[in-house]
């Protein structure tokens, strides 16, 4: 599980929303950090963010599952490659993404990503098909 490039990233990932530990948001994210929302062009203050969008996939998708592939990682930042796979109305969907977070003291600080981007556009184009 843990990738030597990228310790933070993965435990994040793999501890907040595969394991589905809302607490360990307080753990791994300080509680001022910054969020850009590259969706929606957004930026905000505090992981009371983060709780709030945990709270609102759990409800969307039966199922959501990150994997972190090949990293790197310097002083105190982290970027990945990762992919999103969900499961909504029964139908599995991935999305490819980029994963990217600044680290102070062992927490993340800020922190951005567009997975909630790609993998809606991945449901979309698929609705459209059919």
């Amino acid at each position: 599980m843990a990738n030597s490039n990228t310790p933070i990233l993965h435990r994040w990932f793999h501890e907040v929303w595969n394991s589905k530990d809302k607490i360990a948001i307080d753990r791994l994210m300080h509680s001022s950090a910054i969020i850009v929302d590259i969706a929606t062009r957004e930026t905000y203050v505090g992981s009371q963010y983060i709780k709030k969008k945990f709270d609102e996939l759990q409800k969307k998708y039966s199922a959501i599952k990150f994997i972190v592939h090949e990293g790197i990682s310097g002083i105190d930042i982290e970027a990945a490659k990762c992919t999103i796979v969900v499961v909504l109305d029964g139908d599995e969907h991935q999305a490819d993404f980029t994963a990217l977070i600044k680290i102070e003291d062992g927490k993340i600080v800020l922190t951005s990503n567009d997975a909630d981007l790609k993998i809606a556009r991945v449901i979309d184009e698929k609705l459209l098909v059919v």
